[in-house]
């Protein structure tokens, strides 16, 4: 749940993961990583798979990490050649 008064400052965080989608044979890209109110991070990018034909196949996707770098859940969006490069949280912590 929301806490307007988490303090995110009294998390340290350090960690060095690999991420990628369910599928993901070749190689993953984050476009920008922000950390939530709620302390968490979402990471923004893209996932790769590698066809037969030596060819990439680009997917969007969006995951969220808690503070430890966990997932909490990702999303691999179905649009081929596509990537995100940037996200913004809204005013609703949406």
């Amino acid at each position: 749940p929301n806490n307007p008064q988490v303090n995110c400052a009294n998390i340290h965080t350090s960690w060095d993961n690999i991420y990628g989608g369910p599928t993901s044979k070749a190689y993953s890209y984050a476009g920008e990583v922000i950390q939530t109110s709620d302390c968490d991070y979402l990471v923004v990018g893209s996932t790769a798979d590698l066809l037969p034909n030596g060819q990439y196949i680009n997917y969007p996707y969006l995951l969220k990490l808690d503070p430890y770098g966990n997932v909490k859940w990702d999303k691999v969006y179905n649009s081929v050649f596509g990537r995100f490069n940037s996200v913004k949280q809204t005013s609703d912590s949406g």
